[in-house]
């Protein structure tokens, strides 16, 4: 609860403040990186989505640091944790009515912020006194410190396996029955299908009418509908090939969300009974073209030219019909700074259309 009320608005996104993601335990335990996000990104880098590691010993080779001490005497840990030394900080510096001038160099040089890792944490404090977290905001209370200070001196435990397992297992199996049956149906169409559904969804929070108070991600995995864990295909980009080296077969499966989410990259995709009804019209019982092809492949990253096998009128009704998802999908992806986002579409957003009929 303190995370949710005083981090995750800063430490909610894929280009957080030092990498640090805290909308769940697993992105508190990968910790930061010693680099600016906001630095002129020039070259392809590899994604630091928590997904794109596959454990924590890979995230520390790629140059992720610990933010607590789990490792020292209970009662070094504090001292040793360079997430509490920062909230410490801002509560000794950020008390009520405290002056703001001394960060205004910080961002107005954004670009040039430095990043603390482990033992460097002395020298930037020593630096940046009113660097304390919440930045530029009051800290936390003497309360939130207590519980805070509680759980570094424990070991900063998080939720067991057991717990994990109950969070990720959904209320509604049949509902999610029913719709990984329908992604992964038998019909030589369904691969085609899936694959344009997921590609236009693929940032979206899917939730369900029939399953009230849950949130999915529709995802790609190698596990079959049922089969548990679900293992996630991993590629930079939604529409790179699945096909990896062992992949031999590709699913569309529903993971339950059980990070927090922040309202500036969080959109839903609403489906129920009734709209899987809709999408069974649009894109089962159209009449589709003859000679279609059926497995593009992906060499190439043009819709025109991989989806042209689905019917055009199925096509454009689904992006008419879903053009709040759509819109979404283009202005709030998971990043923490608005403009970032939308740079590419601001100036000139160039839209082709295709005949429906």
């Amino acid at each position: 609860p303190i995370f949710n009320r005083r981090c995750i608005a800063c430490h909610g996104c894929l280009d957080s403040p030092c990498g640090l993601k805290m909308t769940s335990y697993e992105g508190l335990l990968r910790g930061g990186i010693a680099k600016n996000p906001n630095q002129p990104h020039l070259f392809a880098e590899q994604p630091i989505r928590l997904h794109d590691a596959p454990s924590l010993a890979a995230w520390r080779e790629r140059g992720f640091c610990t933010v607590i001490d789990q490792t020292s005497p209970p009662l070094q840990r504090p001292s040793r944790s360079v997430l509490y030394r920062l909230i410490t900080t801002g509560i000794e510096h950020n008390g009520p009515g405290f002056d703001l001038k001394p960060l205004e160099p910080i961002y107005k040089n954004s670009d040039d912020h430095l990043c603390p890792c482990g033992d460097r944490m002395d020298a930037y404090l020593l630096k940046r006194p009113t660097a304390g977290m919440p930045f530029g905001l009051p800290g936390l209370t003497q309360q939130q410190l207590g519980i805070f200070s509680r759980w570094i001196v424990a070991g900063a435990p998080g939720p067991t396996d057991a717990e994990m397992k109950k969070k990720l297992a959904s209320a509604y199996p049949e509902v999610v029955r029913r719709w990984e049956a329908f992604f992964n149906r038998d019909d030589p169409r369904a691969p085609l299908v899936s694959r344009y559904l997921y590609e236009h969804s693929f940032l979206a929070t899917l939730i369900f009418a029939e399953a009230p108070g849950e949130f999915y991600k529709l995802i790609r995995s190698t596990s079959p509908p049922g089969v548990t864990p679900i293992r996630r295909i991993v590629t930079a980009r939604p529409f790179d090939s699945p096909y990896l080296p062992g992949v031999q077969k590709v699913y569309y499966r529903l993971q339950k969300v059980t990070s927090s989410y922040v309202q500036k990259s969080f959109f839903v995709f609403k489906l129920s009974d009734a709209s899987r009804g809709r999408l069974e019209e649009l894109f089962y019982q159209s009449r589709w073209p003859q000679g279609g092809d059926l497995t593009p492949g992906y060499r190439s990253h043009n819709p025109f030219e991989v989806f042209a096998a689905i019917p055009a009128k199925s096509r454009s009704l689904f992006l008419l019909e879903n053009s709040e998802l759509i819109a979404n999908g283009m202005i709030r992806g998971p990043v923490c700074v608005g403009n970032i986002a939308t740079y590419a579409i601001k100036d000139y957003f160039w839209v082709f259309f295709v005949d429906p009929d």
